[in-house]
């Protein structure tokens, strides 16, 4: 059963979860930190990491 968009939105806060917020560098440029829910509708937030 797949879910209506009033559904889906509701869900995902508008399509808000998953993307990421907090944003921060590490002074040398090469790691970014930021918090971001691991699939788009969980609304904890998880602390990732990328290398750059």
């Amino acid at each position: 059963m797949t879910d209506s968009y009033p559904r889906l939105a509701a869900r995902t806060l508008r399509f808000t979860l998953g993307i990421p917020r907090n944003l921060t560098v590490a002074s040398d440029g090469r790691t970014e930190r930021f918090i971001r829910t691991p699939d788009g509708v969980t609304r904890s937030g998880r602390l990732w990491e990328y290398d750059v």
